[in-house]
């Protein structure tokens, strides 16, 4: 269908369509990796994606269970005229431990293992998925070929067949009924 064609390429106005040339007739691999290809697929590396960041929202929680140092400093200049000045400055460092934060820490970190889990799963299912459609496909069109090569066998066949009744008609030995 020419709409569909024209949805696929991207195209508003519907033209007429015509094709030109011959049927393509590409050679199949005995041997395809599917397992390879399969991890080439964009759903398999958004799954990739999202186990990454689910790593490192793994990573991220496990941050709130590790002490937390804090450095500052500051400076200042508490003179009427540029020179001689009076400057200040101070150096602070804190260093706090989450001792009581409760249970949220604990049950985000909990929250984030099992959704790097789900993650990790739903990769390996994509992987799995991928390759058995990558080898459905890849069947179908094997099966597509062999069917073509019939076909064009049938339609090579018809043309002798025409043939030879078109020369027995004309040398008599056939009738039009025929």
């Amino acid at each position: 269908n020419s709409a569909q064609f024209f949805r696929v390429v991207g195209k508003d106005d519907i033209e007429e369509l015509a094709l030109e040339g011959s049927v393509p007739n590409p050679e199949v691999p005995e041997s395809v990796n599917t397992g390879l290809l399969a991890k080439e697929t964009p759903e398999y590396k958004q799954r990739v994606a999202e186990a990454e960041s689910a790593d490192a929202a793994v990573r991220l929680a496990a941050a709130n269970f590790f002490p937390a140092l804090n450095l500052n400093w500051t400076t200042s200049n508490s003179a009427d005229h540029f020179f001689p000045n009076q400057n200040r400055w101070s150096v602070g460092a804190a260093l706090s431990f989450p001792l009581f934060a409760g249970g949220k820490d604990y049950y985000a970190l909990k929250g984030a293992v099992e959704l790097r889990k789900s993650a990790e799963l739903s990769k390996s299912n994509m992987a799995r998925q991928s390759r058995a459609k990558l080898e459905q496909t890849l069947a179908g069109y094997r099966e597509a070929l062999q069917r073509f090569e019939v076909d064009k066998a049938f339609a090579d066949a018809a043309v002798v067949r025409a043939q030879i009744s078109r020369e027995r008609y004309n040398n008599g030995l056939l009738s039009f009924e025929d």
